[in-house]
């Protein structure tokens, strides 16, 4: 008998078939491009955040976090929410949700979670990409945090240097943006908001990760996001939330 993940990997590839299917990807690079070049001002301070984290916030924060049992007692919380950014949390939960809007013919939810999907797996595809590019030990490797693109010294498919950007984060980000854009309820766009922030805070707390890390994962998760609804929701009604 087949182990009850096998399953899950199966449903992801036929999920991820339909995906390739309905176009939920179509042109999403290409307006990935133009956004860099119609918003490159945007894109260069999200440059000087990320270079101003690495030269006088990473260390000092990591090495807070590393030295000091702060805060214990929001240890299982953060744990918790750390799962957010997690694809094998992800990935149930929006196709079990995915399930119920089909069970109860609620078509209108069933579109916006195929982009929240699509936008997340797209978010971890690129990058992982971007991890292997950057290769970056994480901070409980070596609390160096310019210790960016060591290929010859290690394995470049090795977790333990895959620190920049957060998958957790970026994931996260790119799941939950195109549901605070689509729904109206403004308790439940600062829940949302609220728990993105808090997953890419787990990353840094929980010492996995630089606090760089997550200000670029969470600026790119965003930016995937808009896309994802922009290029399957608004662009039947010529709405654009980015230029």
């Amino acid at each position: 008998m087949l182990a009850p993940s096998i399953y899950m990997y199966i449903l992801f590839i036929f999920i991820i078939y339909y995906l390739i299917k309905e176009d939920y990807w179509k042109g999403s690079f290409s307006k990935l491009q133009i956004i860099i070049k119609k918003n490159s001002n945007l894109f260069l301070i999200a440059l000087i955040l990320t270079i101003f984290s690495i030269s006088f916030l990473d260390l000092p924060i990591s090495k807070y976090f590393s030295q000091q049992n702060s805060i214990s007692f929001l240890k299982p919380f953060i744990k918790i929410i750390n799962n957010f950014g997690d694809g094998s949390f992800i990935f149930p939960l929006f196709t079990t949700l995915l399930i119920v809007s089909l069970i109860i013919q609620q078509d209108k939810y069933k579109k916006i979670l195929l982009i929240s999907l699509s936008s997340s797996i797209y978010a971890g595809l690129f990058n992982l990409f971007l991890k292997i590019f950057f290769n970056r030990a994480r901070p409980y490797i070596d609390l160096n945090p310019y210790k960016l693109f060591v290929y010859k010294n290690i394995n470049i498919f090795r977790a333990d240097y895959w620190s920049m950007p957060s998958g957790h984060t970026i994931v996260a980000f790119a799941a939950i943006i195109p549901l605070v854009i689509h729904f109206e309820n403004k308790l439940l766009k600062s829940l949302l908001i609220t728990i993105s922030i808090l997953e890419a805070f787990a990353r840094v707390y929980l010492f996995k990760h630089w606090l760089s890390d997550v200000i670029m994962a969470a600026f790119l998760g965003t930016i995937i996001g808009i896309i994802a609804y922009q290029n399957n929701i608004t662009s039947s009604t010529n709405k654009e939330l980015i230029q």
